[in-house]
């Protein structure tokens, strides 16, 4: 007997009990029987009971060796044998149908309906055979029941057969609501304690019985699925309507696989239209919990879970995933994966940048490819053991470092960036270098350029102040020299001249000061500075001055540079382009500043001119100012169109 099943540890509590009760019931029963039997000269009833009473008491002593369904018919046989024999003994007709009435509620309960209406039937059969035995007298049956009352022993031997009787319902019926309200007990906290569990992991439970055509789905359907067409509810034939086309040759194919035995269970991803017509993921898991003699699957259990929001962070870490591998790969950075050292992975660039192919790289430590000793004196060891313990302590690091490139054979200036992270418990690093050889190289060309220019700016300070000064201030010497001479005889008309000399020598150093660091520019503003300048320069050439910042004020900085740099364009006009015309525009919007600059002049070739590295200072000096400030610019020129100029800064 299987004492997990509930129901059937029920009956088998309630048969024993009964059984115990009957085989105590049983003896006083058989010693009424056997009195009331040889008074009325019957002796095969009386044997019958005896039997039935051994028959009980060895039953109840073998109990645990002998079937207890075996031992249920038994006892309700003995029941049902009494209601028949009070049926024509006694005066006890309603005794006997109280008894055999009893006994087909009984064997209702423990075994069904169809046994209950099989006893039934018998019964109903004894009744008519009663019926008839009395009517033809085959059976002695008196209706007078006073005559049976006369004597205290039979009233006795009553008692007790009542007794027993009574004892065996009150106790079946006793034990069969105890156990029946223990079982529902049971049942109403195991159904809470399964509602909990399904309603904690977000699934449909689903019954299929194939056999007595019967589909169940779980109340967690409408929360779960609430996108599902009610098809999902009614069946393998609705399930399958709705199921996405491309995906129910998978669907059939699992199904079919575990029916026949050749998976353990189904457990299948797929996609369903849902009320809209939209595709949604689901995931069905089943197994087949009956099956007939033949292995025929007869009954399915399983769950449908929605895993639409699992599929869509899949697809967002898949994209993030190829996103980043694509980055990796085509970076325009060298990018190594590093772990202790040791290069795991490496992108195109780098095998590009640092040279040779993929195997070259992976499994080499990344200090090989760095030369010995660093500028700064350290070792290239030293400087990304320092790297990678700083990266691991805060998280990230950076320095510059130089390169030797393997297949190159040249040194490169990088700025080395390093990343740390942990996978499965393992410290990586990303390193990533960065080029800036380049870099180095203008900013070297920059320096050059500027320390150039300085120079030029001496030197042009040192002429003009050869050129315009010191003639006068040898005249004004020599003058000097005539007046310690006695004889000389025009002294008031030299000091005349010395005062006009002086005078002029005067102009000149501030017209030598106002070219270093121009008063109206520093006083007045750029408008100012410029129109300055452009008044000295008006008889050469006609100009054409548009500007909408009147006296608001730049940055000085800002000022200086384009200042220096419109300058630096006329005097490149007045010089080479033989033009009759410049237009000057400066223009101030919000937060940036625009500079346009003019001519009709003959033109140059400005492509070829750069080409060839002859620009001259001028447009040198032009285009580090601005790259200092990180503005950019364009230039235009060709031979008979003039030359134009533009900037953009932002302030």
């Amino acid at each position: 007997m299987d004492q997990s099943n509930s129901f059937e540890a029920v009956r088998y509590k309630i048969i024993d009990a009964m059984l115990l009760v009957g085989m105590i019931a049983s003896i006083p029963a058989a010693i009424a029987s056997g009195y009331r039997i040889i008074s009325m000269g019957v002796r095969t009833l009386f044997i019958v009971d005896v039997l039935f009473a051994i028959i009980l008491f060895l039953f109840f002593l073998t109990r645990s060796r002998t079937n207890y369904k075996r031992r249920s018919v038994l006892i309700l046989i003995y029941a049902f044998f009494n209601g028949c024999t009070s049926l024509v003994t006694w005066g006890l007709w309603g005794f006997g149908l109280f008894v055999m009435f009893f006994t087909i509620i009984l064997t209702t309960t423990l075994f069904g309906m169809r046994h209950g209406f099989l006893l039934l039937g018998i019964s109903i059969l004894t009744l008519i055979a009663a019926a008839i035995c009395i009517h033809y007298q085959w059976i002695a049956f008196s209706w007078d029941f006073n005559i049976l009352s006369h004597s205290a022993y039979q009233w006795l031997l009553r008692g007790v057969f009542f007794a027993s009787i009574a004892s065996i319902a009150v106790v079946t019926l006793g034990l069969t609501h105890k156990n029946f309200e223990r079982v529902n007990r049971e049942l109403s906290v195991s159904e809470n304690r399964l509602k909990l569990a399904l309603s904690s992991v977000n699934e449909v439970v689903w019954d299929i019985d194939i056999l007595n055509r019967i589909n169940f789905i779980g109340q967690q359907y409408a929360k779960v699925l609430p996108f599902a067409p009610k098809n999902l509810a009614e069946g393998v034939s609705g399930w399958k309507e709705i199921i996405y086309e491309a995906d129910l040759p998978k669907v059939n194919q699992a199904i079919e696989n575990h029916l026949s035995g050749l998976t353990p269970s189904i457990n299948i991803v797929y996609r369903i239209r849902n009320t809209k017509g939209a595709l949604q993921w689901i995931q069905t898991k089943g197994k087949v919990v009956e099956r007939d003699q033949d292995g025929k699957a007869i009954r399915i259990v399983g769950t449908h879970s929605n895993i639409g929001p699992r599929k869509e962070m899949e697809q967002i870490l898949k994209e993030s995933e190829q996103k980043y591998r694509s980055l990796f790969i085509n970076a325009n950075d060298a990018i190594l994966l590093v772990s202790k050292r040791i290069i795991i992975d490496a992108n195109n660039f780098a095998i590009e940048f640092i040279g040779g192919n993929k195997d070259s790289l992976i499994g080499k430590d990344i200090v090989d490819f760095f030369p010995f000793e660093q500028t700064d004196g350290t070792s290239s060891e030293e400087k990304f053991t320092k790297l990678i313990d700083e990266a691991i302590l805060n998280g990230s690091a950076k320095a510059e470092c130089e390169l030797l490139s393997t297949i190159k054979d040249q040194l490169f200036y990088t700025i080395v960036s390093v990343n740390n992270f942990n996978d499965s418990g393992e410290e990586m690093q990303q390193f990533v270098i960065h080029d800036i050889t380049e870099q180095k190289q203008f900013e070297k060309e920059k320096l050059k350029a500027i320390v150039d220019t300085e120079e030029k700016e001496r030197l042009k300070l040192a002429g003009n102040l050869h050129d315009d000064v010191g003639p006068l201030l040898s005249s004004i010497n020599m003058y000097l020299s005539l007046l310690k001479r006695d004889e000389t005889e025009n002294k008031e008309e030299i000091f005349l001249n010395m005062e006009s000399i002086l005078k002029d020598a005067i102009s000149s150093v501030r017209e030598v000061s106002n070219d270093i660091s121009p008063h109206a520019l520093n006083n007045y503003g750029l408008v100012y500075a410029i129109s300055a300048f452009i008044e000295h320069s008006k008889n050469l050439v006609k100009f054409h001055f548009d500007e909408n910042i009147s006296d608001i004020r730049l940055p000085l900085f800002i000022e200086i540079i384009c200042y220096r740099i419109v300058k630096e364009l006329i005097n490149n006009t007045l010089k080479y382009a033989n033009a009759n015309s410049v237009w000057i525009s400066m223009q101030k919007h919000d937060s940036w500043f625009r500079l346009n600059y003019r001519d009709n002049g003959i033109g140059f070739n400005l492509e070829a001119k750069l080409n060839s590295g002859e620009t001259g200072m001028g447009l040198l000096n032009i285009s580090n100012r601005l790259k200092t400030l990180g503005a950019p610019y364009s230039m235009y020129s060709e031979s008979g169109n003039g030359f134009s100029f533009e900037t953009k800064i932002s302030v």
